[in-house]
């Protein structure tokens, strides 16, 4: 179906020095109308005056030379099964037609360009954008692409490399980010027309099934109780503890400073601030063992580096003799477990947490046995309860039946 065209030569858009306008095209109607800008300039009254003229003219010329070029466009893209968006006819008839040939650089630069200005929007964290980046060289490196070659002969086996050799190295839970965004690279390639198929178009992410660890009340008391050999240790021991308390995420932690934390209207201390991952905003009452290490280093928590963090958990770990994966991944979801099986609702998690909801139900929503049992219990007592009401129900009835007798 063709398109509907029109040009357009506006007053306002002219030049004051020379009164010359640029013609302008819209494609489409409605709300789906778009304007692009051409390569002719003209004086609006000329436009005018040379459009309604029943001779030809090199204004008419020009615009009936645009109109039969966007129709061969449309046409070859119906052939092609390319979606015919205003955006896409628009970008082939710049680029002279269907067959120019898209480089790999070329799609993920303009890609990575707009997940920049979302970046500088604030509507994407950094560490999000970063891995947008980091997917172009890992496709490259793994599946030993250059970015000279053409994006049309990207086809399901590449994909099958990437996940296989992301496999090797990483844990599904990490790989299948990267792959969601390989995947919306290439969608925006079909889209945008840069490829005539999409390659990845039925694959499916494994996104991994990971079993929830979380301390027990038990284990916590264990390690609050342990004195360490090294002050280094103790300071390790003294954050993890405060991340099982809180949730807080060491990235987090290392950036919070003591004005972040205050007393609230009820005498309660809070600390508030911006997660980096999600950039939400996370709410935390500090009470019990949390505000005792609070106080202990005077609101202003010592700062460990990554790496020397990881291995002093490790050694506590062993220290302790508890077998778990020690990590600040470990803590919050110690702190996430715990507030859920104490009563709080998603949604308060989720605010002290600084996550989504759906987050929340889909990584710490685990019962613990005890929780259980007081599930059974509040169910065994309702079920007696209802039991000697219908007991009682029945004598009375029997009574009342004997009484009519």
């Amino acid at each position: 179906m063709k398109p509907l065209i029109h040009f357009y030569c506006r007053k306002s858009r002219a030049s004051k020095k020379t009164g010359l306008a640029t013609i302008e095209m819209s494609i489409g109607k409605g709300e789906d109308r778009k304007y692009f800008p051409l390569e002719m300039k003209a004086k609006p009254d000329e436009f005018k005056k040379s459009m309604r003229s029943k001779r030809d003219n090199d204004i008419k010329s020009f615009c009936r030379g645009v109109e039969m070029s966007i129709g061969e466009i449309v046409t070859e893209m119906v052939r092609r099964g390319i979606p015919r968006t205003t955006t896409n006819i628009f970008t082939y008839y710049k680029q002279g037609g269907i067959d120019k040939i898209f480089t790999l650089d070329e799609l993920f630069a303009e890609f990575n360009e707009i997940r920049k200005r979302e970046f500088d929007a604030g509507l994407m964290t950094k560490i999000t954008y970063d891995r947008y980046l980091k997917t172009k060289d890992l496709f490259y490196d793994l599946c030993g692409l250059k970015g000279n070659e053409n994006v049309n002969t990207i086809t399901i086996q590449h994909w099958k490399i990437f996940e296989a050799e992301m496999a090797k190295r990483f844990k599904a839970s990490y790989t299948c980010g990267f792959q969601k965004k390989l995947k919306a690279v290439f969608k925006y390639a079909f889209d945008t027309g840069k490829i005539s198929a999409m390659p990845f178009v039925n694959v499916k992410i494994n996104r991994g099934s990971t079993e929830i660890q979380y301390l027990t009340d038990e284990e916590l008391r264990k390690i609050a109780k342990m004195t360490f050999s090294t002050e280094k240790l103790n300071r390790v021991k003294d954050i993890f503890l405060f991340d099982c308390y809180t949730g807080l995420s060491l990235v987090d932690l290392k950036k919070l400073k003591k004005d972040d934390f205050y007393l609230n209207d009820v005498g309660q201390w809070c600390v508030k601030g911006k997660r980096q991952k999600t950039g939400k905003e996370f709410v935390i009452v500090l009470f019990g063992e949390a505000l005792d290490i609070a106080r202990k280093y005077d609101f202003t928590l010592p700062f460990i580096c990554d790496q020397d963090y990881n291995r002093y958990l490790k050694d506590m770990g062993t220290l302790c003799d508890i077998d778990k994966p020690f990590s600040s991944k470990l803590a919050r979801s110690t702190c996430a477990c715990h507030l859920l099986n104490k009563g709080c609702s998603y949604e308060e998690v989720a605010r002290i947490l600084g996550d989504s909801v759906q987050m929340v139900q889909k990584h710490y929503a685990v019962l613990f046995d005890d929780s259980v049992y007081k599930a059974i219990r509040k169910v065994e007592d309702r079920t007696r309860e209802e039991k000697e009401k219908q007991d009682l129900m029945d004598k009375i009835t029997a009574i009342l039946e004997g009484d009519d007798e």
